[in-house]
């Protein structure tokens, strides 16, 4: 059978509308930086470089797979639009989104809804507006177990955090198409300096060949993807701290099981796909980072989940 890849290298390869979405969908940052014109041309030097230095090459023929996107959200009225735009130009079409707003004080939630309804998109998304503050693992777990069907890929992108590449979906479906993957996780930039987390890399295969992902000391970085019926295999209380969800570090808590279950059927993708936003100062490491550190010790702690033999969708 003959197969037509797509290969996309840089902003010169890809048409000439969606080069100019690609720089016009952070054009917002002009005005959400006005005093530092330097962090824009930062961003967009950024974004340029993950095309460059990261070509998705993708087979355009594939059956587009189900995929929904689900954005946990808290105070992000400086950076929802950045994020949005980074979803709304993905280059594929069988996606939605399921964004939670955890009952923000600076009416993130209902920018978030204007906004929506401004580009046209609420034929595709779901906006969640708590009533209460529950937190990300809390906003997660009830995203995924109750609007989430089980063949569907979920894509993990924090509020505050944006995909890198309009391609980003379309390479996540050649991904989950072409290999027995239940799960991904990869490399990213930092937003404040655009180069890569330096800990993002595959586990050594002694590591997984012996179910010892708790043992090792890095996990599982953004972007990170999984099957809805994966996650749904947790049990809940493993995700629980004293009277609740964890109140961070919602990684180790759900991606460790989901790894372990998932065994050798899972992938680290050293692509450029996703920016993580370490200039929000309301970061989990910079809001008590004892505190992260405590439950990342306290979660590694927990029974390990044993491979699953089959796919349970």
């Amino acid at each position: 059978m003959k197969f037509i890849f797509r290969v996309v290298i840089g902003l010169i390869l890809v048409d000439n509308l969606y080069g100019h979405e690609i720089l016009n969908q952070f054009s917002i940052l002009s005005d959400s930086y006005s005093k530092t014109s330097t962090l824009c041309t930062q961003l967009l030097h950024g974004i340029q470089k993950a095309h460059s230095e990261s070509p998705l090459i993708y087979d355009e023929r594939l059956p587009e797979k189900p995929i929904v996107i689900v954005v946990p959200s808290y105070k992000n009225a400086q950076w929802y639009k950045e994020n949005l735009n980074s979803i709304f130009l993905q280059n594929y079409t069988n996606y939605r989104v399921v964004y939670v707003d955890d009952l923000s004080p600076d009416n993130t939630g209902l920018l978030v809804e204007k906004y929506v309804k401004s580009k046209g998109q609420n034929y595709r998304f779901t906006l969640i507006k708590n009533k209460k503050r529950k937190l990300a693992m809390a906003n997660i777990y009830n995203a995924v177990v109750n609007y989430c069907q089980n063949d569907e890929i979920v894509v993990m992108v924090d509020g505050d955090d944006f995909l890198a590449q309009p391609d980003v979906l379309k390479y996540i479906n050649h991904v989950y198409s072409t290999q027995n993957v239940w799960l991904t996780y990869g490399s990213n930039y930092f937003l404040s300096r655009c180069e890569p987390v330096g800990w993002a890399a595959s586990f050594p295969k002694s590591v997984v060949t012996n179910n010892k992902f708790r043992a090792f000391k890095h996990g599982l970085t953004h972007m990170r993807t999984f099957y809805a019926w994966l996650f749904k295999k947790i049990n809940m209380k493993d995700l629980m701290y004293k009277n609740g969800f964890v109140p961070m570090t919602y990684d180790v808590a759900m991606f460790l099981p989901m790894i372990e279950m998932a065994g050798n059927r899972h992938l680290f993708i050293d692509k450029i796909l996703y920016f993580y936003n370490d200039l929000n100062q309301i970061s989990d490491f910079k809001v008590n980072g004892r505190l992260q550190w405590s439950l990342n010790l306290y979660l590694r702690r927990k029974k390990r989940y044993q491979p699953l033999r089959a796919s349970c969708a």
